[in-house]
């Protein structure tokens, strides 16, 4: 089927890309240290008040230039750096653009799995943490990002008003959001399309596993909510993993044969190594899980809530939890045979006083 040619008059891409850079970042230190411009992600629609969104610790966004923009065919001279305490930074390429949809589809393609663009992220991102290397903790070096596409339209052209939009071109939105110019299935554009939003008739969400586009309304809010769902995203598969390595170093200790003499096969340092892992890896589960608390109108919580459900964080969510009852098990299982090798110390070295008792008053006879 041929791509309609509706126009797009003002518009806005962004490649997002979400690291994890260590257990922490000192954001007041990052204000200090990193001097850049600093981003508040505010619109001005009258009706923006009524949906606030509440951060206890919110984060810290900076603009810099891009000197150097690997994708050919479009134009970017400005980042976006958002500095998250929980140890995220979320860097964000803004693409102006006007054209039709079979242009912004040609862009999606380029956007997906592009291994320069990302290569340019984490360059970007590696001369900033330099200068503010201060503030993170447990620093960790940066690999490959989770990449989130979002598509910001404000104005359209005619032939199409915006409350149209959706209705007359379904297959050039999924194929926007899937990154591709194949025609896809029915039941494929109708899983793109599945999860929207919308306040008004002039406005609307769609949010995908790995795009999203966003028609109208409070975007910059939207922006907010989609990348905290993102952060959280990667925070709980590193936390997972984390998990996962502590798990199978409990598990190495549990295998270890047990000796004859009684002596634990787990050693204090291993243990204490393990101890506190499962209440520092609850604590952060939950830092991240409050990283967002919406306010007022039910719109945003909404577009949350569906994105939340959409990206599987209710799921990895309780893996998480799973594997933290299984670390704590684990724990409790390697405490419980130390406790029994030192009490079977105790005894074998009652058994030697006594001996050693009874063979020295015989020889004091």
């Amino acid at each position: 089927m041929a791509v309609k040619e509706v126009r797009f008059q003002k518009a806005r891409a962004y490649a997002s890309y979400c690291y994890e850079v260590g257990s922490r970042v000192d954001l007041d230190n990052v204000k200090e240290r990193l001097s850049l411009p600093r981003l508040s992600r505010v619109s001005k629609e009258d009706w923006a008040h009524s949906q606030a969104l509440v951060m206890p610790s919110p984060p810290v966004t900076f603009s810099a230039p891009v000197s150097l923009w690997p994708l050919q065919g479009s134009s970017c001279d400005e980042v976006e750096l958002s500095f998250y305490d929980i140890g995220v930074v979320v860097l964000s390429f803004v693409i102006p653009f006007q054209g039709s949809f079979s242009q912004w589809i040609e862009l999606s393609q380029k956007l997906c799995n592009n291994a320069k663009i990302e290569q340019k992220s984490i360059a970007i991102l590696e001369t900033h943490l330099q200068s503010i290397k201060d503030a993170i903790s447990d620093p960790i070096a940066l690999s490959e990002g989770w990449a989130y596409n979002l598509f910001c339209v404000d104005e359209l052209s005619s032939p199409c008003d915006i409350n149209e939009l959706e209705e007359t071109y379904p297959d050039e939105f999924a194929k926007c959001l899937r990154g591709t110019f194949v025609d896809l299935s029915e039941e494929e554009v109708d899983d793109a399309l599945l999860t929207r939003a919308s306040y008004t008739e002039e406005d609307f969400v769609v949010i995908d596993h790995n795009a999203a586009f966003l028609v109208g309304g409070l975007q910059q809010e939207i922006r907010q909510v989609l990348e905290v769902a993102m952060v959280q995203v990667l925070n709980y598969q590193w936390l997972s993993q984390d998990l996962d390595r502590m798990i199978d170093l409990g598990v190495k200790y549990i295998k270890r044969p047990n000796s004859f003499f009684p002596l634990s096969p787990v050693r204090h340092e291993e243990l204490r190594q393990i101890d506190p892992y499962c209440g520092l890896a609850a604590d952060q589960m939950a830092k991240t899980e409050r990283l967002l608390q919406l306010r007022g109108g039910r719109y945003l919580g909404r577009v949350y809530s569906r994105a939340y459900d959409k990206l599987g964080l209710d799921e990895i969510s309780s893996e998480i939890t799973e594997k933290i009852n299984h670390m704590g098990d684990l724990y409790q299982h390697l405490h419980d045979n130390k406790a029994l090798k030192s009490t079977e110390k105790l005894e074998w070295l009652i058994i030697v006083m006594i001996g050693l008792s009874a063979w020295l008053s015989f020889f004091h006879r």
